[in-house]
Order: structure tokens, then sequence, then C-alpha cells
């Protein structure tokens, strides 16, 4: 299973833009959490397509 290759090419680049290590990862997880946080207030799935689309904007 592991890691979607989107989140692990937008680590990837976090990382090379210059966040470190654990600043690149909580920004993954802050963008996950605000999604997912989001659907259960809506009582909605999780739009996995509108996290992969907005990897590209951290």
């Amino acid at each position: 299973q592991g890691v979607p290759g989107e989140v692990k090419k937008a680590y990837l680049h976090l990382v090379e833009r210059g966040e470190n290590e654990h600043e690149a990862l909580h920004l993954l997880m802050g963008w996950y959490g605000k999604l997912y946080f989001e659907s259960v207030r809506k009582s909605d799935a999780f739009d996995e397509s509108r996290y992969v689309q907005g990897l590209a904007f951290l």
C-alpha cells in the first residue's frame, strides 16, 4: 500500500524548495486535516481528488 505517489511527490517538492522534513509533513497533514474535518462536519465522504489537487498549491 504505502504512500500515494502524489503525496510523495508533494513531500519531495516541499523539501526541495527548502522546507525541513518535519515542516513538510506538517503542511501535508494540515491540508489533509482541513479536508477531513470539513467532510466530518458536513457528514460527507472525504474528497481525495480535492486533496490531491490541493497538494500542488502547498
